[in-house]
Parts: structure tokens; sequence; C-alpha cells
């Protein structure tokens, strides 16, 4: 939604259209815009738990900025790029379906929920264990997908494991290949709002004058 409204639902992309600036260089920079967007939130959700493992375990606080620096920015930028690609190509193609926003959240959430199901292992309970035991028992299998070592989130996971624990070679091999990743998914975005941008700027763009929908 971050993308949508900072680079099509706006009354100035009509405006953008006429500026003498090549598309691949209008789609970078409202990518730029709506990641930032996107991820000031999970900045401040982040800093002080990171502060409070520093300050308990008591360890340098530059580890911080090590971590928002090194491996919060390439793992933002995979995830908004893709993200932003995919919603350039779902509105040049199959943007006359119109599905709200209630409808999007809810059914990612579903989607979810059956994914991380279908994956688990299926236990029978017995009368003696707790409800809420059993409960986790059936979770943790599910949540290893989120870990996959072909996923740049457990790649993130591993070089803040091994920076937190003195092991910088380790820790510098994973945030390169997070920041090698981050380049990749730059340059596939880029080269896509190359081709996507201004079709999908002339197909779904506000006329000037007219007001945002609410």
């Amino acid at each position: 939604t971050s993308a949508y409204s900072t680079m099509i639902h706006t009354p100035e992309a009509r405006w953008w259209m006429a500026l003498p600036v090549p598309a691949r260089t209008l789609g970078m920079a409202k990518w730029i815009e709506s990641s930032f967007y996107s991820a000031w939130a999970l900045a401040v959700l982040l800093l002080p738990m990171g502060l409070a493992y520093v300050r308990t375990f008591e360890k340098p606080f530059w580890l911080v900025g090590w971590i928002g620096v090194v491996l919060g920015i390439p793992l933002i930028g995979i995830a908004t790029s893709l993200a932003t690609l995919a919603l350039l190509v779902w509105l040049r193609w199959l943007g006359r379906f119109v599905v709200r926003r209630e409808v999007m959240a809810v059914g990612f959430v579903l989607a979810c929920a059956a994914f991380f199901w279908l994956l688990g292992e299926r236990r029978s309970a017995s009368p003696q264990q707790d409800v809420w035991f059993v409960a986790l028992q059936e979770l943790l299998p599910r949540m290893r997908i989120a870990m996959s070592m072909w996923l740049p989130s457990s790649w993130a996971a591993t070089a803040l494991a091994a920076a937190f624990h003195g092991r910088w070679s380790e820790g510098l091999v994973y945030a390169s290949l997070l920041w090698t990743t981050m380049l990749l998914c730059w340059r596939l975005l880029e080269h896509g709002a190359a081709a996507l941008l201004l079709p999908v700027l002339r197909q779904h763009a506000q006329p000037f004058g007219e007001a945002p929908l609410a």
C-alpha cells in the first residue's frame, strides 16, 4: 500500500509523467520514498529492543548502528524492491481487477495461516498435556520456514548472531550476501520500472484536479 500510495495513487503522478526524467530514475526515486515510509515503523520497533539487548549483555552500543545500517537497510531494500516490482506487474496486466485493501490484508493473513499449517507435522495430544504446550509444539515446526537457508531473513539472523558473539568474518560474509542480493533486486526493479512505470501511470494515475479517494 505504501508503494501504491506514493507512486500511483497520488495527485502528482500526472505531473511526474511530464517531467524530462527517465522512467527508470523516477521509479527508483519513488521506490526510495516508499521504502522510507515502510521502514520507519520497523526502525522505531527494533531500536529499543536493540538498545535493551546491548545494555543487558554489556555489548558496545555501536552494534545497534551496525545492525541498522549493515543488516536492516539491505533486508528492507530486498523486501520493498520485490514488492514494488510485483505491484507494477499486477497493475500492468491485472490492474482491471479491483481488490479492496481490507480484502488484501485478510487474504494475506489467511494465506500465511494456511501455508504454515500445511508445513507442520500433526501430533495427537494426550489428555495429560497442557493445551498451550501442545499449541506451541504445533507452531514451532511451522516457523522453520522463516529461517530457511535460502531466505534473506535467515542471513540477517545469522549475521546478527555472529556480530553479538564476535564472529566478525562470518557476520561480514552474510552481510555481503544481503547487500549483493539487495543490489540484484534493485537492478531488477530498475529494469522493471523502465518498462512498466509509464504504462502503469497512464492507466491508473489520477487526472489533474481529481481528489484522492478516501
